[in-house]
């Protein structure tokens, strides 16, 4: 406005300037010429004025459609989610968008005409001026991650996108970066991570199953794999319950192995007990395991370690809907675990309670295939291997090879059912057992028929005992259904090395021998 009023200020006093002059020449009577000449230049001077206020207003217009134009950009740069600014060749900041505001927790305006050491000075802020200024020197992008502190106080994975600004001479006015914040992505690909690693863990659980030679091995297995995917771990135990309601430990890594084995502890006064008051069903954090009313700190921890048990980690194995024991994981600092371990520990208990499940079956039938169900004496098949490897590897020994018969159990199935049947068997069996030493030898051999090895003794003594046995049974019937039933079985006896040195001829030599007893 000031530039118009100007132009009419010159008008103002060349028309004034005209009308002197005008007059002047009617007064001293000039020629036409001039004063053509004179109209000539004003009209001159008058475009000119006209060309100066169009080219005004359009810069005017320009400079308007320019604000509008900036106004729109920072619309946009506030519209996107992430962190967007720019600096000079100062590192000073000179533009940024609302969501950096955010992420720094200041306004606009203490931002710009700072750089981000003026902002913060730390030791990280400096090193960020260092980089945006060595960028800017030699030009080109940088893309890199690293943390960042969020005003909301937590450390945030940022991948940082920077490039130099160029001008239209060539020249680098500056940068403009972008914060990509990637930390639920590093937390989901984090996840996935230990879901891959459970998963291979608890595969090689499941292919170790069959080749473990004991339940125990399986729980060390586990246990190893457990603190080998959560990060906070420190400690950590497989807990078993007992008949009489004590958790004890079956696998350990942290405490000391002799304290472990000793260890018991009542139900009742185990964490998970107490922070749940009793409802053992799902995994849980424990924080506040030294406020817990009646919980047993007892130290079982290496000499070389000290008892600093903060936090834990507790999920219940359940097996055929009864708890079975506990996996705890420990740690000796405060608030070490978060949910994702709980779903962790969650999986992993699962996974356990499959194992063990599956665990039971596999020992179920490899009990079956060496062992006769009704009598738990070894079964044919797996007596055979036994006897032929005693044959082989016994040197300068001997021992008593038995051949035993049930008399009249066909009579008493057929009588009484298979039921009284099925008592009458285990009645010999149990009282057999009895009589024989850990170091022999027990098999069922048929339905009837049962066999036997017997070391460190003599066919005298084995005499006696089967015929007190015999006699035993005969006084004591069993009672079946209000029936009195009365057992009795028939026996022969070879002996190895001297009647026989193989296992077909020591059978068929006792064989002979117990049909020749049974038709006494």
């Amino acid at each position: 406005m000031k530039n118009f009023f100007d132009t009419l200020f010159v008008i103002h006093n060349f028309t004034l300037q005209f009308c002197t002059i005008k007059y002047l020449i009617n007064l001293f009577s000039l020629n036409h010429i001039i004063y053509l000449n004179f109209i000539l230049i004003i009209i001159s001077l008058f475009i000119i004025i006209l060309k100066y206020k169009k080219k005004n207003n359009e810069l005017e217009k320009n400079k308007t459609v320019l604000e509008e134009n900036l106004k729109l950009l920072r619309s946009i740069l506030n519209a996107l989610p992430d962190p967007i600014f720019c600096k000079d060749t100062d590192g000073v900041y000179t533009e940024c968008n609302i969501e950096f505001e955010k992420s720094l927790n200041l306004k606009k305006k203490e931002i710009v005409n700072h750089t981000v050491y003026e902002l913060f000075q730390d030791e990280n802020s400096y090193t960020f001026h260092k980089s945006d200024l060595e960028l800017m020197k030699h030009g080109g992008k940088r893309l890199y991650e690293s943390k960042f502190r969020f005003s909301d106080g937590n450390l945030h994975d940022i991948s940082f996108r920077k490039s130099t600004i160029i001008s239209d001479s060539n020249e680098i006015t500056g940068l403009v970066g972008i914060m990509i914040d990637i930390t639920q992505a590093r937390q989901n690909e984090n996840k996935i991570t230990k879901l891959l690693k459970i998963n291979e863990a608890m595969l090689e659980v499941n292919q170790s199953i069959i080749g473990l030679n004991n339940i125990d091995d399986l729980f060390n297995l586990i246990l190893d794999k457990a603190l080998s995917i959560i990060d906070a771990a420190e400690y950590g135990s497989i807990l078993t319950l007992n008949e009489n309601n004590f958790l004890e430990i079956r696998a350990s890594r942290g405490y000391d192995l002799a304290k472990a084995k000793e260890f018991k502890l009542k139900l009742e006064y185990s964490f998970h007990w107490l922070k749940t008051n009793g409802n053992i069903k799902n995994t849980i954090i424990i924080n506040d395991i030294y406020e817990l009313p009646d919980a047993d700190l007892t130290d079982i921890t290496e000499e070389m370690k000290k008892w600093t048990i903060k936090s834990c980690i507790s999920t219940p194995i359940i097996i055929d809907g009864k708890l079975y024991g506990m996996l705890n994981i420990d740690s000796d600092r405060e608030h070490a675990f978060a949910e994702e371990d709980t779903q962790i520990a969650q999986y992993m208990k699962n996974q356990i309670e499959i194992a063990i499940s599956k665990h039971n079956l596999y020992e179920q039938i490899v009990y079956l295939s060496k062992y006769d169900k009704l009598t738990g004496f070894y079964n044919r098949n797996y007596f055979e291997e036994i006897i032929e490897k005693c044959i082989q590897d016994i040197d300068n020994k001997v021992f008593n090879f038995v051949v035993f018969d049930l008399n009249k159990l066909k009579q008493v199935n057929d009588g009484y059912g298979h039921l009284a049947g099925d008592s009458y068997i285990e009645v010999f069996a149990r009282e057999l057992r009895e009589r024989t030493s850990s170091l022999d030898i027990l098999a069922r051999y048929g339905g009837d028929e049962f066999v036997g090895v017997f070391f460190n003794t003599n066919q005298q003594s084995l005499v006696e005992k089967f015929e007190e046995l015999n006699n035993h049974l005969k006084n004591n019937p069993i009672n079946f259904d209000g029936y009195n039933i009365i057992c009795s079985f028939s026996y022969g006896i070879s002996k190895f090395p001297d009647d026989a040195v193989s296992y077909m001829h020591l059978l068929k030599i006792a064989d002979k021998k117990m049909y020749t007893y049974k038709n006494q």
